[in-house]
């Protein structure tokens, strides 16, 4: 039985919306429902009496129970976002969301989320998964499983580093490792061939693997906040590469690379040790290639 004023639930009915919705161009005209205390018993019953028309599903985590019994019966859930109030046993209700094989978007949060359980395997639709603001040092490898995920985003966790695997995503175009305590990054990156995007700033690296240089596609590199003070000469070979922010480092000189790299309009070196006058000079090069 549910305990009342435990579990906020919010049914979105109509068409699904966020990055789905911009991907495919459907129109969105949605209704909200919010469902809190006792109240939610009985609208959530009426919801189970059109479940075809549920699409996003938002669940506020409070106290560990068996409330998820009826997820199975929403047939057409493509979005589901978790925040976790509390430091619960979550693998209940991963593995009942990870049976949900139309479910294209995941996102959890929560600052009492410690452990993951390692149930992704199942997702195989998932095109974006976001886990964000907890305090995870790892994820599990079996994200890396996920053969038709393309966007990533595990900004603002502990993690100390990703899956040595992470290379298998071969759909991935955007990752977001921003502000976690990662040091170095996996050689597999350099399998990422679709990615256009990648964060990594504010973390704690003090040099970039040769791998990343392999990465044809990418557009957009955020390393600001970091301890580069050098990168690799090969460096010059991302050549689609427009967009580098680099602020923030321990950079004493410009990075011969960036002089050969004829795609980037784009670089933020502010907040190194590099001189105005080396900086000036640089950014006069980049602007009048």
């Amino acid at each position: 039985m549910i305990t009342k004023q435990v579990t906020t639930f919010f049914l979105i009915l109509g068409f699904f919306n966020s990055f789905f919705a911009q991907q495919t161009g459907r129109d969105i005209n949605s209704l909200q429902l919010t469902f809190q205390n006792s109240n939610k018993y009985k609208k959530i019953k009426k919801a189970l009496k059109d479940p075809e028309m549920v699409y996003e599903l938002n669940i506020k985590v409070s106290k560990n129970q068996e409330y998820l019994s009826y997820l199975s019966s929403f047939h057409n859930l493509k979005i589901i976002r978790v925040i976790v109030d509390k430091e619960i046993n979550l693998t209940e209700l991963f593995f009942d969301i990870s049976k949900i094989n139309t479910l294209y978007e995941l996102s959890i949060e929560g600052e009492n989320l410690t452990i993951l359980p390692d149930v992704f395997e199942n997702m195989q639709n998932l095109k974006i998964l976001s886990i964000s603001k907890t305090k995870l040092t790892e994820l599990p490898n079996s994200i890396c499983t996920i053969k038709n995920l393309e966007l990533l985003g595990v900004c603002c966790n502990n993690l100390n580093t990703l899956p040595d695997s992470i290379g298998k995503l071969h759909l991935l175009k955007y990752l977001n490792v921003q502000s976690n305590k990662i040091s170095k990054i996996p050689v597999s990156v350099s399998n990422l061939e679709k990615l256009r995007y990648l964060d990594l700033s504010d973390n704690s690296m003090e040099t970039l693997p040769e791998s990343i240089c392999t990465i044809k596609n990418l557009e957009e590199l955020f390393l600001y906040e970091n301890l580069l003070d050098n990168l690799p000469n090969c460096f010059k070979n991302l050549e689609n590469l427009f967009y580098l922010r680099l602020d923030n480092n321990e950079f004493i000189n410009i990075p011969p690379p960036l002089y050969k790299m004829k795609s980037l309009n784009n670089t933020d070196l502010r907040r190194n040790e590099i001189s105005i006058d080396e900086r000036n000079n640089y950014y006069y090069i980049e602007m009048t290639r």
